[in-house]
């Protein structure tokens, strides 16, 4: 995809703007598209917007898509952004994962700083744990003959390879539910399980027993201990996209003693999944109106419900950057 200056710039604006959250997102995700194919300026504007932005749900998302893309151009950005005290711990985080996704052993140094630094939040350290042995798995020796190589369909970079699960019988459901529910093993074994269930729902549709049971394995980890794994659990309920999760996320957006990284992810899932449902469609409007509810759920309800609205118009491209420029 090539673009002219003219119109990147329009673009630029749009995600700059701090005044329209739900048109920065769209922004965003057709700046993630330009990148993906190479422009590394679409790096050095989202990389302009972490610096400039007053929104830690936006630069928390800004942080994010610099690891989608892939390049290793955002890397310097991201230590940047990990190391940076000022940022909000969900900022920290994602940088961290997006070191992750990109997977350069050259990586490896900072995030194992932060992994073992005591004085930074849990959530900072997991992260930069996990990814620390993503990128020691991407890198192992025999990796192209172990078989250990889960094909995503899914097109995203997950923080961690899902364990292999193309085995889809009840049997390996509870085998994966297990590790996953097991809090006594390495997040980054915990994640492969949950990848390895999350493939199993979207392998399963002609078993609806089975798929079932990995759909409620996957929302038992809502009990788990770790505000990082919970905030993963929504996430991957948006990449199933399966309405019956609906329940189990209003009941974690409308607890007020779960943590805002969890609250704020289940809310932007609904989002996408809520576009027949009353329910969901009136939580996010309860939330994005409360002036009770932390800024970052407001923002997250915000951001769901134009994601709502873009699913209920039958529009084809959410991210419609290049459209409007």
């Amino acid at each position: 995809m090539t673009i002219d200056s003219s119109k990147l710039d329009v673009i630029r604006l749009r995600l700059l703007n701090d005044d329209n959250l739900a048109d920065q997102y769209r922004a965003l995700f057709t700046l993630k598209s330009i990148g993906q194919q190479g422009d590394n300026r679409a790096i050095d504007v989202i990389y302009e917007a972490l610096q400039k932005s007053n929104s830690a749900l936006l630069k928390h998302e800004l942080a994010y898509v610099l690891g989608q893309i892939n390049d290793t151009y955002a890397l310097p950005l991201l230590n940047d952004i990990l190391q940076d005290t000022e940022q909000d711990v969900m900022v920290r985080h994602e940088a961290a994962e997006s070191l992750g996704a990109i997977s350069s052993l050259s990586s490896l140094d900072i995030l194992s700083k932060y992994a073992n630094m005591p004085d930074i939040d849990i959530s900072i350290r997991e992260t930069c744990d996990i990814s620390i042995k993503k990128i020691q798995f991407d890198h192992r020796d025999g990796k192209t003959a172990d078989g250990d190589n889960e094909q995503n369909k899914i097109p995203v970079i997950d923080p961690a390879p899902a364990t292999k699960s193309t085995d889809v019988t009840a049997n390996n459901v509870e085998i994966l539910r297990e590790s996953y529910l097991n809090d006594q093993l390495p997040l980054f074994e915990r994640y492969r399980a949950m990848f390895g269930l999350r493939n199993i729902v979207l392998n399963s549709n002609s078993n609806q027993s089975i798929h079932n049971a990995a759909l409620n394995s996957i929302a038992d980890g809502f009990a788990d201990k770790s505000v990082l794994f919970r905030h993963e659990v929504a996430y991957v309920f948006g990449q199933i996209d399966s309405p019956a999760a609906i329940p189990a996320l209003l009941k974690v957006l409308y607890d007020d003693k779960e943590h805002e990284m969890v609250r704020h992810e289940a809310a932007e899932t609904l989002g996408g999944l809520g576009a027949d449902s009353a329910d969901a469609k009136n939580a996010l409007l309860d939330f994005a109106k409360s002036i009770d509810a932390p800024k970052v759920i407001r923002d997250s309800c915000i951001v769901a419900l134009d994601m709502l609205a873009h699913e209920q118009s039958g529009a084809f491209e959410y991210a419609d950057g290049i459209e409007k420029a």
